[in-house]
């Protein structure tokens, strides 16, 4: 009986374990090209919230000139018609929208990218 078990087991399940190491290798790829944008988009977002902080007396002028400038040294394409910036003494609203191609080497993924920052400005 324990022949019997050995025959039938032996040899199946060869395509599906290369499926699934397809698949796999597949999703790492697109993870290699995701996450370093990802994590790129979210230093621009945190740069902009500390240009806010950082420079509370700053213009409207200003504050694109540094934003712009931060996402020049990211990389990010974006240009003073993707900003969108309200500043007043007690407020900075930010609104940046724009695109990040992403190679998926037989893709590129537009990533349509909205940052929204509405933050308070503390005066010292």
């Amino acid at each position: 009986m324990m022949m019997k078990m050995r025959a039938h087991a032996s040899g199946e399940g060869k395509a599906g374990c290369i499926m699934w190491l397809l698949l796999a290798g597949l999703f790492a790829m697109v993870c290699f090209q995701v996450i370093p944008t990802r994590i790129t988009i979210t230093q621009f977002k945190d740069k902009i919230v500390e240009s806010i902080q950082l420079n509370p007396r700053a213009d409207e002028r200003q504050l694109r000139n540094l934003i712009l400038k931060h996402a020049k040294d990211l990389d990010l394409p974006v240009g003073r018609e993707n900003l969108d910036i309200d500043k007043n003494l007690k407020r900075a609203r930010v609104k940046a929208e724009f695109v990040v191609p992403v190679d998926l080497i037989v893709y590129t993924y537009e990533w349509n990218v909205k940052i929204n920052i509405d933050r308070d400005i503390f005066l010292m």
